[in-house]
């Protein structure tokens, strides 16, 4: 099993504080993160209602839930994500609670995630099952999040070298 980093709301809002304190005292130095981070969005809103119907296809009657089977939480640079492109930050990390005997994503309600897709865990977007592999390579759906894949490593080696 994967550690989750910040599971301590405290220990998050400092995550969460680190990103505006090195922002206020370099804002030119981060111009390049905004593009990346702006380019990021515009994938994610291109390919949201194409994953949205994709959704309704595949999740209705799946007996391998992964918003109750995976281990989701927000990574490093799903907070530089959120950050740069202005959206708000979570108050804490993702977390599960037990619904109907299992623990399952707080976010999942009966019709899906109730996170616009900019505002989850990028791992929410990244991880398809097997039905929906096999739908998404005809959508252009998998191209898409691989250039998303990318252009995130990339957005958080301009922060880190800055």
């Amino acid at each position: 099993m994967t550690a989750i980093p910040w599971q301590d709301p405290a220990t998050f809002q400092e995550a969460c504080f680190f990103l505006a304190t090195m922002d206020r005292a370099r804002p030119r130095a981060f111009a390049r993160v905004r593009e990346t981070a702006a380019q990021i969005a515009g994938l994610m809103t291109q390919l949201d209602p194409e994953m949205a119907a994709m959704c309704r296809v595949t999740c209705p009657d799946c007996r391998d839930n992964c918003c109750a089977r995976a281990t989701i939480w927000y990574d490093f640079k799903d907070l530089l994500f959120l950050y740069f492109n202005a959206l708000p930050l979570p108050d804490r990390q993702i977390r599960k609670q037990v619904r109907g005997g299992s623990p399952t994503c707080i976010h999942l309600t009966e019709t899906g995630c109730d996170l616009q897709r900019l505002r989850r865990p990028f791992v929410c977007t990244w991880y398809l099952c097997e039905r929906q592999k096999n739908m998404a390579g005809t959508h252009g759906i998998q191209a898409g999040i691989l250039k998303s894949q990318v252009l995130r490593r990339e957005m958080e080696d301009i922060f880190c070298r800055n």
